[in-house]
């Protein structure tokens, strides 16, 4: 057991002018509370997110649920966890679908037509950015201010922890319910897509002479939300021969 106040180890990584013994203390008496099982058992269920998403609805008797969710922030410095998790997860995206060998994907897939694709969603107005040339929206777009007499214009250079990333620049003026739409219908979206591009497929092999069956497209991909918080998708998109019948597609 400690004895003292020099036998309490450092915390590793500790911010300058943190209390250890404090801190410490605390640590103790969470783990020690009637209510530390519950807490451990929340915040494992949103794999330990520095920040998650508190979502709210009423069900048919008028009772509030709450449940929490990752904020899938894909910056360590915002979420150590999610951003660990968007590594995981972005390198079984690359490495199974270029290089096969794992996930039922076999090796040989490196011979075959590849493309690394993103797929993002239309503005929904003007945001806080980080540019290329370290400013925000320096020029102007609008010869005047929107109808709520806010311009369009920001000389400010924001960091990558800046609150103010990925906020309008007129909260009224941005399309929230587009925002939100869609994001409830990214996987609606998602399949359309896929949809589509077999049709284009299948029209490009015919108008070449080529059997539109004998090539199909398989996919592997992972969602990430941008700083605006708008859901898009990295995907590896893959050209392979027809399976035989029965034989399922090989995607992950």
């Amino acid at each position: 057991m400690t004895n003292s106040v020099s036998d309490i180890p450092s915390l590793p990584d500790a911010p300058a002018g943190v209390d250890n013994t404090a801190v410490l203390a605390q640590m103790v008496r969470r783990a020690a509370s009637p209510s530390f099982d519950t807490w451990w058992d929340t915040a494992e269920r949103c794999g330990f997110c520095a920040s998650p998403i508190r979502l709210g609805a009423t069900d048919e008797f008028g009772r509030q649920h709450y449940v929490l969710t990752r904020c899938n922030n894909r910056r360590a410095t915002a979420c150590p966890s999610c951003s660990d998790l968007y590594g995981r997860d972005l390198w079984q995206l690359i490495h199974a679908g270029l290089n096969g060998g794992h996930h039922g994907i076999p090796s040989t897939v490196t011979d075959h037509p590849q493309l690394f694709v993103t797929l993002t969603a239309p503005s929904f107005g003007a945001v806080h950015t980080i540019r290329g040339n370290g400013t925000c929206h320096a020029e102007s777009r609008g010869a005047a201010p929107c109808g709520h007499g806010r311009t369009d214009r920001c000389d400010r250079i924001h960091c990558l922890e800046d609150p103010a990333v990925g906020q309008p620049l007129c909260s009224e003026c941005y399309d929230y319910v587009g925002h939100v739409l869609f994001a409830w219908h990214a996987p609606e979206l998602w399949r359309r897509f896929t949809i589509r591009l077999r049709r284009s497929l299948s029209q490009a092999l015919r108008a070449r002479g080529a059997d539109p069956k004998g090539t199909r497209p398989s996919f592997v991909k992972v969602v990430e939300l941008q700083r605006r918080g708008v859901p898009h998708f990295h995907a590896v998109i893959r050209l392979d021969a027809a399976s035989s019948p029965g034989d399922g597609a090989s995607r992950v």
